[in-house]
């Protein structure tokens, strides 16, 4: 089973870009905008979210937040923006992604971002999905063998 990817990507180009250098390793499920990524990925299970947050604005971050804020998991965001301030730092700081890559930036630096992401969700979650896909849902009992 591949790993899987939510990304929140309103430009059609660079979903095709990221569909071409990801499709073939991971799952890859879209969203246009913030609050449709929330809907979407509601049972958080994609292990790495990709958000663009274009000019990094006041409107995309509140975006980056409301998802932030509503993931249970805590899973790792690597953020995407066209440009980067001090303020923007302070931002995303304050709101916690694991990684901030600003445009342009080459294919591989984002392969290896989001291999680094996987390595720490894989240290920080995995052994508890292990532990729940081992759990049968409530009321289900085994047979003895």
């Amino acid at each position: 089973m591949k790993d899987s990817i939510f990304v929140m990507q309103a430009d059609t180009a660079e979903r095709e870009v990221l569909l071409k250098e990801f499709s073939g390793a991971y799952d890859i499920f879209f969203a246009d905008e913030p609050e449709q990524a929330v809907r979407a990925d509601h049972h958080g299970s994609h292990k790495v979210i990709i958000f663009d947050a274009g000019d990094a604005g006041p409107r995309d971050l509140a975006g980056l937040s409301r998802f932030k804020s509503g993931d249970p998991m805590e899973r790792p965001i690597i953020l995407l923006t066209s440009r980067n301030t001090i303020e923007i730092e302070k931002n995303v700081a304050g709101i916690g992604v694991f990684y901030h890559l600003i445009k342009p930036y080459s294919a591989e630096d984002l392969k290896e971002v989001v291999q680094a992401a996987l390595r720490y969700w894989q240290r920080t979650f995995g052994w508890t999905a292990a532990k729940t896909a081992a759990v049968p849902p409530d009321g289900a009992r085994g047979r003895p063998a």
